[in-house]
């Protein structure tokens, strides 16, 4: 089994237009090497730290407990009581 490593550089030219063909081949990358579920769940992660200024990584968990149609998601990391896309956000330690 071959494992690859990538260097985010090449997640960044998903987002830069001025560059088409590499932009391309980031995604044809992406997806080969996580595969299409996985990749299309980064970008939305990605996306969502973008749009709402969370870190890369509360985004990835979110999108994955959207995605596996969680109600709640119980985490110290993200506002108490937020509601996203249906989702109740908690923290179990208040």
């Amino acid at each position: 089994m071959t494992r690859t490593f990538f260097d985010t550089n090449v997640l960044l030219y998903l987002f830069d237009a001025s560059y088409p063909e590499k932009k391309a081949r980031a995604q044809e990358v992406l997806e080969e090497e996580v595969g299409a579920d996985r990749a299309v769940l980064i970008l939305a992660a990605i996306a969502r730290s973008r749009s709402m200024s969370f870190s890369f990584w509360d985004a990835l968990i979110l999108e994955a407990a959207l995605k596996g149609g969680a109600d709640r998601l119980l985490t110290e990391d993200l506002q108490h009581g937020q509601a996203i896309e249906g989702l109740r956000v908690e923290d179990p330690f208040v």
